[in-house]
């Protein structure tokens, strides 16, 4: 009885097939959709491999097939401004000068590179001579500085000097650091870290371009939220902000700060810093502030700002702590190490202290908070400080739940940044190698003489 049914059944499935292929054959427009690609069937047809003639064929016709759809997250993501700006330079009849890319005219130091160049050479030596070691002797192989995988989080002796940093330059205690490449790419890893599918980030207009880029290729549902800026002093509005978070449905997950910003150069200080830090402690978000352009506060306001935080004995660029506040960095700028793609990401030690973090759903519901109703107790995602075992300064203690994060990003996007450009930084950074000439270090010199650069450019556009 079974096998007459399955008989029954598998002729019933041949004959269907030949009904479809056949309406397939007479219809004028005949079409295969699949969500939003439109394939013709009689390309589809083609492919089929149905017997080996079939499959020889189809591989002769494969040049009028089209291929596959790229990623749809790529598509809706817009083209780089600075590639179109220079294919327009490209065009120009006579020499132009584009505006658009913050890009210094220096490089690093003569001292900090030619440390760069001696490692190269001791390099160079080892290859050259390592035909000739005996390999069964110990220590004939030393470990090269240039050529291997270095830490995922970074060296660790840049990683402390930058730690000295940061600790001296922007008050960040209770914080650690991962070296990345560039810092655009700790801000992707930012973005990794702590967005969900159906969160949202909050960027303020006129808003970094690579920022809203990071957040549309990230797919997934991620919305970015463009806010409100003052179109006199284009700083954030704030009042929008705590608006937006403690009153509005759908809260975002992240709100995104850039001081100076770019494009403006628009410079927040420690008091707009400060709120909007306490704005997104207390909506339960994520701050992220980009001082990639730190060392840039050309203003009269910001650089009276400084001078007023070294006279009452405070970091001179001192940036708000707390356990939901992440801080990117930039070498590329202050040190002309554009090429050399080296960044730093900081982020809270579990020692900062408790944070409630919400999981966030477009609804509000399941796994959501609904600010606007006063019954959902859902519970929160919570950072605590009683987590078990003391944060170990060369690597990352797995216990530490954003280091542990970023470790993973970093190991499947890049490894590592490039060790030659981390051994640059961290001569870049040696206090041997960058004596006070005038009472000004190698960067405040360079900084100083953009201001009579910015007169004549002023003087000209005038």
């Amino acid at each position: 009885f079974f096998k007459v049914i399955f008989i029954f059944l598998f002729i019933l499935m041949i004959c269907y097939s030949r009904f479809v292929d056949n309406k397939l054959r007479n219809n004028k427009k005949p079409y295969l959709v699949h969500q939003n690609l439109t394939i013709s069937w009689n390309k589809f047809r083609k492919i089929r491999m149905s017997d080996s003639n079939d499959h020889k064929s189809s591989l002769k016709s494969n040049d009028s097939i089209e291929p596959p759809p790229v990623s749809e997250r790529c598509l809706r993501t817009q083209m780089p401004v600075i590639t179109l700006t220079r294919r327009l330079l490209a065009l120009a009849k006579r020499p132009s000068l584009s505006l658009g890319q913050g890009v210094v005219y220096w490089g690093p130091p003569a001292a900090a590179l030619q440390r760069i160049s001696d490692l190269a050479g001791q390099e160079a030596l080892l290859q050259a001579n390592i035909g000739s070691m005996d390999p069964n002797a110990s220590g004939n192989f030393p470990a090269t500085q240039l050529n291997e995988y270095v830490p995922n989080e970074g060296i660790p002796a840049l990683r402390e000097r930058l730690r000295q940093k940061i600790r001296e330059k922007n008050g960040l205690t209770d914080y650690d650091l991962f070296v990345t490449p560039g810092a655009n790419h700790g801000f992707t890893a930012a973005c990794l870290a702590v967005l969900d599918e159906g969160d949202t980030a909050v960027l303020f207009e006129p808003y970094y371009f690579d920022h809203e880029m990071s957040l549309s290729m990230l797919g997934g549902g991620v919305r970015c939220e463009v806010g409100k800026s003052d179109p006199k002093t284009l700083k954030p509005d704030l009042a929008w902000l705590e608006d937006r978070l403690m009153n509005q449905p759908h809260p975002p997950k992240m709100v995104v700060l850039c001081t100076p910003n770019n494009p403006t150069g628009v410079v927040l200080d420690s008091t707009d810093l400060n709120r909007a830090a306490a704005i997104c402690a207390a909506g339960g978000v994520w701050l992220v502030v980009d001082a990639t352009y730190e060392d840039f506060m050309l203003s009269d306001d910001a650089v009276r700002q400084v001078r007023e935080n070294v006279a009452n004995g405070e970091p001179p660029y001192k940036l708000p702590r707390g356990p939901n506040v992440l801080h990117l960095f930039s070498m590329s700028k202050a040190y002309g190490m554009m090429g050399w793609r080296v960044g730093y990401i900081c982020y809270p030690l579990p020692s900062l202290g408790t944070f409630p973090f919400r999981s966030l759903s477009p609804s509000g519901g399941k796994g959501g908070f609904n600010h606007n109703d006063p019954a959902d107790t859902t519970p929160t995602k919570t950072m605590t400080n009683g987590m078990v075992g003391s944060v170990k300064r060369g690597r990352v203690n797995p216990l530490d739940p954003i280091g542990a994060q970023l470790l993973k990003i970093m190991d499947i996007t890049c490894i590592c940044a490039p060790a030659v450009g981390q051994q640059l930084a961290l001569a870049c950074l040696d206090p041997d190698l960058d004596a006070p000439q005038d009472g000004l270090s190698y960067v405040e010199r360079r900084i100083a003489s953009l201001a009579s650069n910015r007169n004549r450019l002023r003087r000209a556009l005038a």
